[in-house]
This record gives C-alpha cells, sequence and structure tokens, in this order.
C-alpha cells in the first residue's frame, strides 16, 4: 500500500470546512432564465385561433370556451386548455402562436392529488406563475410562417378615370401563392364572413397551385364571386 493510499482518506475530510455543492431543499431550485414551464396566456390578446391547438404533436391541447370570452369578429371566444398528461414542453405552440399571446412561464412544481387538476386553462384559471417575467417567449421576429403582406397594385390616381378598368390590379399567380402561404386556416374569416365563404379552403389549393380546385370551392361557397372577391 502506498503513502497515498494511506492518506487519501483524511485528504477528503478538507471537504468539511467548503460549501455544499447540494440543494437541501429540492423544491427552491432556481430553473434556468428562458425555461419552457407552465404555460401562460393573455386571453384579451388571444383570439382563439387554434394554431397551437393544431401544431401540438401530441394531442395536449384543445380549444374550449371560457366564460367571458364571447365570440366577436376576429375572436372565436375559445381559448386552449393545455392536457400536462400529454405535452411534452416542446413550445411549438408558443412558436406558432399568431399573436404572441401564449407563452410559458419558468415554473416547474405543481403538486396536487387530483390528476384532472394537470388539464387547465392558462389565464383562466389562476395560478401562482401567471404573471412571472422568467420563462420562454417567442423570440423577436421569429416567426414559423411569413407575416409580410403582399401588397396588390393599383391603377396610379391619374390613371384611374380614363377608362372602366379595375382600380385594383389583384395577384400574379406567383404572388397570390406567396400570399396564400400566410394563412394559418384558423377559420375565424369563414365564420365573420356574410355569405360564410370557404375561405382557408379555397386559399390552401391556391397555395398548393391547384387554381381548378380553388375555382370549385369558390363556386360552391359563394354564390356572388363577382361581387365577394
Amino acid at each position: 500500500m502506498s503513502l497515498k493510499d494511506v492518506l487519501s482518506p483524511f485528504l477528503a475530510w478538507k471537504n468539511l470546512t467548503k460549501k455544499p455543492g447540494t440543494v437541501k431543499k429540492p423544491l427552491e431550485r432556481e430553473s434556468a432564465e428562458r425555461y419552457r414551464g407552465f404555460h401562460q396566456n393573455d386571453l384579451e390578446t388571444c383570439i382563439g385561433c387554434g394554431t397551437c391547438e393544431s401544431i401540438c404533436q401530441n394531442a395536449a391541447i384543445d380549444m374550449v370556451p371560457v366564460e367571458g370570452q364571447e365570440t366577436k369578429d376576429g375572436d372565436s371566444g375559445l381559448r386552449p386548455m393545455i392536457d400536462y398528461g400529454r405535452c411534452c414542453w416542446c413550445a411549438l405552440c408558443v412558436d406558432v402562436c399568431t399573436t404572441g399571446s401564449l407563452t410559458m412561464s419558468s415554473e416547474f412544481k405543481w403538486v396536487d392529488s387530483d390528476s384532472d387538476a394537470f388539464r387547465f386553462i392558462p389565464g383562466a384559471e389562476k395560478k401562482p406563475w401567471d404573471n412571472m417575467e422568467k420563462g420562454y417567449r417567442k423570440p423577436e421576429n421569429y416567426e414559423l410562417y411569413p407575416t409580410g403582406r403582399v401588397q396588390m397594385d393599383e391603377l396610379a390616381p391619374e390613371d384611374r378615370d380614363k377608362s372602366f378598368i379595375e382600380i385594383v390590379k389583384g395577384y400574379s399567380k406567383e404572388q397570390a401563392i406567396k400570399e396564400a402561404d400566410r394563412c394559418v386556416e384558423c377559420g375565424l374569416c369563414v365564420a365573420t364572413c356574410p355569405a360564410h365563404m370557404g375561405i382557408p379552403s379555397y386559399i390552401a389549393a391556391i397555395r398548393s397551385d391547384d387554381m381548378e380546385e380553388a375555382l370549385r370551392v369558390l363556386y360552391e361557397t359563394n354564390p356572388m364571386p363577382e361581387v365577394c372577391g
């Protein structure tokens, strides 16, 4: 046996005077600044579009009615309910949120004997983490879909009184496909439209460069295409 082997147990005693690196109470552990914890939702900013529900890979989100949130133009009145028995905290729902209302706090501790408690509606059911500033937010200028509108060309003002040609020239095929890529198929436009046109299906056909299908949808759901556009 070497001298090192004899002294090594005594050398370990030097750690008795050092501050321990362990946390005595695990429930007091600090989370990372952008930790993906429990969800937060600004009910007034949310429009109930359902993109979070559509993108969820685990079917952990359901759009449900919430007391005090009425259906109105541009707002379905529905809000996301999260099922933490299914959620994997990937944050795709936050990344795809069209209004930026859905975020994730850095809170990760939640103890409850009722398993149904872990299916809740962020923002509607008050939780301790509702106002936490730490957590995951969609990065600025980070979008999973294009947000810039493709503007339609118009006749110059001085040329408008010279003929009966439409002032708005409309999109070219390439412009229409590019603009169609912005649609998230939330269906709010269908509810708002007086004729309840099949707008998402019409746009989806354009995005797929299937103009015949787009025309079929247009004639099927719009009795006055020349008037409604």
